[in-house]
């Protein structure tokens, strides 16, 4: 006798579709019933799929037999907003496609492509370079519904990554990665086939001293954001002027980021970025700690100053760099108060965060000097080194120290 599972199996397809979603319309299902009605449960549990390696392909496509392709696989998961791929392994299998109109299911809007990319020229044609050019032999489809793209290049092999980025005509945010000192930003952007739609733009990297931005921003007339993340302390002043003549509403850096803000506060000075409303900087940290009342603190000086010591020691103040310094970061939020830009971000409250800690080593510092104080004249001798939490004799003639929150 057939099992429930293997009876509902020999259903027709539309059936299973109609019942597995009255079946799971409130609940999110605990499994799939057996292998062959493994894609019904792909196709409502699954939001996100990352492939990254053949291995985990050739699994992938075990455990669903009945699915036979990875177009099948994208084009029954309903619910799937999010797609990361590494191209170097299964970008191959989207171009190569017959039916390229199904290698993506219309619903997606975020791709995530680990891609290979070559910045050699070619020896047979030196006036080219694989930047900018797009061609291919397969005929490629476009997927208006993805708007966010995320590439990671690599510069060990050619890749097809440029005609990729061609298919997705409505971008609206793009970010680029690559760990090679001389990244090839710019074919990607030149491969944007609508570069007014692009409003967000996110730059991951660490190019060498030298390198300069891609021509292909200044076509970035809509870009409203521009996040860097990396070690972009190596761009040149001329550089840090093209960002800022860019429209930008927001700019960030991201954590463990390097810029050099002299080159951004200086061009800021002369008016660039008019339009700029948040300043969100990560790349450095600092953390606001225990702050003492009044009634905390024990009444002799040796107490207070170790509860003082204590509660110095909950407050972390920023790793300034020569890049990126205290005296800088001072003068670019006054400016940015005076043009009512928001600062936000790791370092928002960087300066609340070394006014406290100096105000608390200046409180340090005094009871110090009281203490020594203590040294000579009618606390001289017999008298050195006690506590004086009950002196109030002494605490009345020599005025006695409160901290307080001011």
């Amino acid at each position: 006798m057939l099992g429930l599972h293997d009876r509902l199996s020999r259903l027709p397809t539309e059936l299973l579709d109609m019942i597995f979603d009255a079946a799971w319309a409130e609940q999110r299902p605990p499994g799939p019933l057996n292998r062959v009605l493994c894609p019904f449960y792909d196709r409502i549990a699954w939001r996100s799929i990352r492939i990254d390696l053949p291995a985990r392909l050739a699994q992938f496509f075990e455990f669903r037999l009945v699915l036979a392709s990875l177009i099948g696989v994208l084009r029954r998961t309903s619910t799937l907003k999010k797609l990361a791929l590494d191209a170097r392994f299964v970008l191959n299998i989207f171009l190569s496609q017959m039916e390229p109109t199904y290698a993506l299911p219309a619903h997606l809007r975020t791709l995530v492509l680990t891609c290979a990319t070559d910045n050699q020229k070619d020896p047979y044609r030196a006036a080219e370079t694989p930047t900018g050019v797009v061609k291919s032999h397969y005929l490629l489809h476009s997927w208006p519904g993805v708007d966010d793209l995320e590439v990671v290049l690599w510069q060990q092999t050619h890749s097809r990554v440029l005609q990729f980025i061609t298919s997705f005509p409505i971008l609206r945010r793009l970010q680029l990665s690559t760990k090679s000192p001389v990244p090839d930003f710019a074919g990607a952007l030149a491969a944007l086939q609508n570069s007014n739609s692009l409003h967000e733009l996110v730059f991951v990297g660490k190019p060498k001293k030298g390198w300069t931005l891609p021509d292909e921003l200044e076509q970035l007339a809509d870009l409203r954001s521009l996040k860097l993340v990396g070690e972009w302390h190596r761009l040149a002043p001329s550089d840090i002027d093209r960002i800022c003549d860019l429209p930008l509403r927001r700019f960030e850096l991201g954590l463990d980021s390097e810029l050099c803000l002299q080159s951004f506060y200086e061009a800021l000075q002369r008016g660039k970025l008019p339009d700029l409303q948040i300043l969100h900087l990560d790349n450095l940290s600092c953390r606001v700690g225990h702050k003492l009342t009044e009634h905390e603190l024990r009444f002799s000086w040796e107490r207070q100053l170790g509860q003082v010591e204590e509660c110095m020691n909950t407050w972390h103040r920023a790793d300034w760099t020569d890049n990126f310094s205290l005296e800088t970061f001072r003068a670019l939020s006054d400016m940015c108060r005076d043009r009512e830009i928001k600062i936000a971000g790791t370092l928002a409250r960087a300066l609340f965060v070394e006014q406290e800690v100096d105000s608390l080593q200046a409180d340090i510092d005094l009871l110090k000097r009281l203490i020594r104080s203590r040294g000579s004249g009618l606390y001289h001798g017999i008298n050195k080194g006690r506590l004086y939490a009950d002196n109030f004799d002494y605490f009345g003639a020599a005025g006695d120290y409160k901290y307080t929150d001011d």
